[in-house]
């Protein structure tokens, strides 16, 4: 049989063209009345430069086919001889150099980035410029020290000043849409420095200015 090396469809070894896919022409058949009168070396040469020209092999491909292949010995001049040679070079073609039948594109472009999440920056605190990225769902503001929470403000407050609550505000990305909300904490949530009502959900957009106790956020979306 001799195998497609575009479509791996087996085909008869007298087929010419592949009877699956149409698009590889194998070489034609080597009839052993050609080689009657020859030795085997001999034979061996006329069949590499065959299969060159009906292949069209570059110089390194060449090269691999002029390496491999053997005549059989045992009775040189048989047609199945001659066809096993053929079949050993079809292999060894379509497995070193397969990049000349079968160059499969492939897709270098890279993947979109994924869009960053809203931040809260530090525009006021004791350690300005931190970031917290504010994640889907919901997403608690206070201090980690008393409870778990998501934004941590641990830190950012003066310690003879600390006036945000353990939990004191909420913030919720639902479907892109960014919530602030006040739980009743002792000192108040304020956006662009309008004060919350505990429980009140406030829309928030980029470029405005969260206050819990004494630091300051900027929203960035």
């Amino acid at each position: 049989m001799a195998t497609c090396p575009l479509c791996l469809h087996p085909n008869p070894v007298s087929t010419s063209v592949c009877t699956r896919c149409g698009k590889f022409r194998f070489p034609n058949p080597v009839d052993a009345d050609d080689y009657d009168d020859i030795p085997a070396s001999e034979m061996r040469t006329r069949i590499v430069a065959e299969i060159e020209s009906e292949l069209g092999a570059d110089e390194s491909a060449r090269r691999t086919i002029r390496g491999p292949m053997t005549v059989p010995q045992s009775n040189p001049k048989s047609k199945s001889a001659i066809r096993s040679a053929l079949s050993t070079v079809k292999a060894t073609l379509i497995s070193d150099s397969s990049d000349a039948y079968s160059v499969v594109p492939v897709d270098v472009t890279p993947p979109p980035l994924a869009p960053a999440p809203p931040r809260l920056v530090v525009i006021r605190g004791e350690k300005p410029n931190v970031e917290f990225p504010v994640y889907d769902g919901k997403n608690y503001i206070g201090r980690a020290s008393d409870k778990p929470v998501d934004i941590d403000l641990t830190g950012q407050e003066p310690t003879d000043q600390v006036w945000s609550s353990r939990q004191h505000a909420l913030v919720s990305l639902d479907r892109g849409t960014l919530l602030v909300e006040d739980l009743n904490s002792l000192n108040g949530t304020f956006v662009n420095r309008s004060r919350l009502h505990p429980g009140q959900k406030r829309i928030l957009q980029s470029g405005d200015v969260v206050q819990i106790g004494t630091v300051q956020f900027r929203v960035e979306i």
